[in-house]
């Protein structure tokens, strides 16, 4: 196939587009109401030239003479053009010729002009890949990253997020903050907290001014919460609610309520968890205090619930991790109180009143227990959810 630079004339002005436009700098009052400059751009290649003409006895005498040296056609079409061109042609804004194609344009020809244009593939490598290879980089990273996102189901998540940090790290594209915040999220739900912060950092060093900026700051609230550190979630969350999207802020004030509740819920744990050690030392000291401490034989109320306990703890083999947990928690916690008070039932043998405040203080210990086993294991939602609608 013949290179383009090497067709005949007609055949390579055929592939081009003519544009004219008015053009600034010298010229009087009257330069600026005229199309007064031409811009050829070959759409194969996207390679462009521009020409224009001064009035007076020299007007187009520098692109005449480039076109008459062969060389230098590009270079004097381009002193010529107006110095805010170069703007104009990055935002793709060209305006549409009023005058028929081949035709003169201010004292300048289409022949003229496409004798720039062939010349160009002289300076080609010095002028259009200064700005054509960074745009054409970015689209084709753009292009990229959206393929990633549509085809992650397809692949180990590990290996998604390592191909979209490498494309990250080689350079800008248009939806660069938004992978760096899609990297935060991706690490986040994979449970690795340390490097969602990481990344929900980045795009904030680097896009200040970002959306996806202000929907790190509920990354990092999330990754918070994640850690039961809920206090610093809400700050996280407090900052996400004076944001600009009103999206954040909406997520912002919902994650907010929630972790109070959740913050609420760690406070009663650590209550009831204070209780439940408060009686087992009381029970423990009054036992010591009545005399040497002699397990054996084990209280009555120990041999009673000890195998029920020891039934539970076997069943809960089959249940899942967070309700298995809290089963092993509780029949272990409940075995020790309930050893430590038949123990100072045996020793003091308490009378009346103060039988009926150990067994008070005793079933309240076993009641924090509860709560403290339910917590830890994440079951608190769904036994409040039990309670409310009742079992199916």
């Amino acid at each position: 196939m013949t290179a383009w630079h090497e067709l005949p004339d007609l055949e390579l002005l055929a592939q081009c587009e003519l544009q004219t436009h008015r053009a600034g700098g010298p010229g009087g009052q009257h330069r600026n109401k005229a199309e007064t400059a031409v811009r050829l751009v070959h759409l194969p290649t996207g390679v462009s030239a521009v020409a224009g003409s001064e009035r007076g006895g020299g007007a187009g005498a520098p692109a005449g003479e480039a076109g008459a040296a062969g060389l230098s056609a590009t270079s004097a079409a381009q002193d010529a053009a107006d110095p805010g061109l170069a703007g104009e042609e990055d935002r793709g804004e060209a305006q549409e010729g009023t005058e028929e194609e081949g035709s003169p344009v201010g004292g300048m020809s289409c022949a003229a002009v496409l004798a720039a244009v062939v010349t160009a593939t002289a300076v080609a490598t010095t002028t259009a890949p200064a700005t054509a290879t960074p745009t054409a980089t970015a689209e084709k990273a753009q292009e990229r990253f959206l393929y990633l996102l549509r085809t992650y189901p397809q692949r180990p998540p590990r290996e998604t997020l390592a191909q979209v940090e490498k494309l990250v790290d080689e350079g800008d594209f248009p939806d660069r903050d938004r992978a760096e915040y899609w990297l935060g999220s991706a690490w986040l739900s994979l449970q690795d907290r340390e490097a969602a912060r990481r990344w929900f950092g980045r795009v904030q060093r680097e896009h200040p001014g970002s959306v996806w900026t202000e929907r790190s700051w509920l990354g990092l609230g999330d990754a918070a919460a994640q850690e039961a550190r809920y206090g610093a979630a809400l700050d996280w969350y407090a900052k996400a609610q004076a944001a600009q999207d009103a999206a954040v802020r909406e997520m912002g004030r919902i994650a907010a309520h929630s972790t109070q509740v959740l913050r609420a819920r760690q406070r009663w744990a650590w209550a009831a968890g204070a209780v439940a050690l408060l009686v087992a030392a009381l029970l423990a000291a009054s036992v010591l205090r009545h005399g040497p401490l002699r397990p054996w034989p084990l209280p009555a109320e120990a041999r009673i619930v000890l195998p029920v306990l020891a039934v539970l703890a076997l069943l809960s083999v089959r249940q899942d991790r967070g309700p298995r947990a809290a089963i092993l928690e509780l029949c272990a916690g409940t075995a020790v109180l309930v050893t430590l008070s038949g123990l100072r039932l045996r020793v003091a043998a308490p009378r009346g009143a103060a039988r009926a405040l150990h067994a008070a203080g005793t079933l309240a210990a076993l009641g924090a227990l509860a709560y403290v086993a339910v917590y830890r294991g994440g079951l608190v939602s769904m036994l409040l959810e039990t309670l409310r609608a009742g079992p199916e």
